[in-house]
């Protein structure tokens, strides 16, 4: 083999490697994506769960109000950094919860979106649910620092991370 094929061969395997680089790139982030979104609609999931919880535990006879310590994730277990937001929002009387999540790993980025329908609140009259967040609405307000999630068009925001990974949400009977 001359000097001339031996460069030809080099520069094959070279041209070739970047190949296979650049797909075991592509797929990796396919992967990481198809984490970042599993990750995103389970903390839709568990939101809405622990809401629900709240709604089931004030229609119980006897029971005036329930104070619910809603938990978010504090740690991102499998992803270097991450960053997300928990929207509650009173959709034309359907709470619905929505996710925001970016996340990072190496020099990876992920970001995805989920959502998850929690109750029709307008199904239970007399019940009001007041989270914790601020609002520029006044008539979405129920107290210092609670906006009333069971009018229509209510909404508040969780930022994630945070000096406190515990959201309070207030149930109560009129």
């Amino acid at each position: 083999m001359n000097a001339i094929q031996t460069a030809i061969a080099l520069s094959f395997v070279g041209v070739l490697s970047l190949i296979i680089a650049y797909i075991v790139n592509m797929q990796a982030q396919a992967v990481f994506q198809d984490e970042a979104n599993a990750a995103a609609q389970t903390l839709a999931d568990s939101v809405a769960n622990q809401l629900r919880v709240g709604v089931a535990s004030i229609l119980l006879p006897n029971v005036r109000r329930f104070n619910l310590s809603a938990s978010l994730p504090l740690y991102s277990p499998p992803f270097d950094a991450f960053y997300y937001e928990v929207t509650l929002t009173n959709e034309k009387g359907v709470l619905v919860v929505y996710v925001d999540l970016t996340a990072y790993r190496g020099a990876g980025v992920a970001i995805t979106k989920a959502s998850k329908a929690v109750y029709n609140v307008t199904s239970i009259y007399g019940v009001s649910i007041c989270a914790e967040g601020n609002t520029p609405l006044a008539q979405c307000r129920c107290g210092p620092g609670l906006i009333n999630l069971s009018k229509p068009g209510c909404y508040t925001v969780w930022k994630m991370p945070a000096p406190t990974y515990v959201r309070q949400v207030v149930f109560a009977k009129k």
